[in-house]
């Protein structure tokens, strides 16, 4: 894969657990600029609920995720770590709640605040755009 990411595209599409997150984080270390879909992790639970893979995951959810592919790269982007205090999605009582909303709504995958923050880079995203999704929440 390494070796061929010249002439193909490489797009990481791993088990939204654990050890897939750990897989994806080696690879893309290890790739030049692979892109990312993410799967929330009720969308990825076997039938009988005892497993969580990306293999158990619908076809047709697969194929419209396809569109929400998230590309690394570092764009300049007025979003820090104390922005997201600011906003309450670090630090705070309500804060797994509040990421849940913004993870759910940009399809990037469960993440604590400082992969978030990492991937709402990539995303290219501002303050702005988090408060607009923040309030479209709340009401």
């Amino acid at each position: 894969m390494i070796h061929n990411q010249d002439k193909f595209e490489i797009v990481l599409l791993l088990d939204p657990d654990f050890p897939g997150e750990k897989i994806r984080k080696t690879l893309a270390s290890k790739l030049s600029n692979p892109k990312h879909i993410f799967f929330d992790r009720k969308a990825s639970i076997s039938k009988n609920r005892k497993k969580v893979g990306i293999e158990h995951v619908d076809f047709k959810l697969i194929r419209e995720m396809i569109q929400y592919e998230v590309k690394e790269q570092e764009i300049k982007t007025d979003l820090n770590i104390h922005t997201l205090y600011e906003l309450g999605l670090t630090g705070q009582i309500n804060s797994f709640n509040l990421r849940k909303v913004i993870t759910d709504y940009y399809h990037i995958g469960h993440c604590n605040t400082k992969i978030l923050l990492q991937r709402l880079t990539w995303l290219g995203l501002t303050k702005e755009d988090l408060v607009r999704v923040l309030n479209g929440a709340s009401s």
